[in-house]
């Protein structure tokens, strides 16, 4: 058995790329949960460049709508640039708009996909990187 719950598409996309190399993302129709179970067999498998190249891929292809699903994969398999990207991306689209208004970021970023999931310690942290931002201008 693997460890974790890895998924019979992802295991295929790993035994590709290590067999021969070809990179599952090169899939024009890889889509997001695909490709966050694919960096989760690869973060568990420990295959260190298929988990870089997973999370290259994912800031990308991150939308606004997606910033906080994404956060969170990185945060649980240890991407620190893709973490930082999200943050950066929450930063610029929530720090600009709170310069400009008497709402406090949290009752904005509650309109995200996965805002539900943050820890408070994490939602603590984009707080205070929007106010940073804010501060800054």
């Amino acid at each position: 058995t693997l460890p974790g719950h890895v998924s019979r598409g992802a295991l295929i996309g790993v035994l590709g790329f290590l067999y021969s190399g070809a990179s599952p993302l090169e899939e024009a129709d890889i889509d997001f949960d695909s490709l966050a179970q694919l960096l989760h067999a690869a973060d568990v498998l420990g295959i260190e460049s298929l988990r870089r190249l997973c999370e290259a891929t994912l800031t990308h292809s991150v939308d606004d709508d997606q910033v906080i699903e994404v956060l969170l994969l990185a945060d649980a398999f240890h991407c620190r640039a893709l973490r930082a990207f999200c943050i950066h991306s929450l930063q610029q689209r929530f720090g600009a708009w709170s310069a400009h208004s008497p709402f406090p970021p949290a009752l904005t970023l509650d309109v995200l996909s996965g805002y539900n999931r943050l820890s408070s310690s994490m939602l603590r942290e984009i707080e205070w990187n929007i106010g940073r931002s804010t501060s800054n201008s």
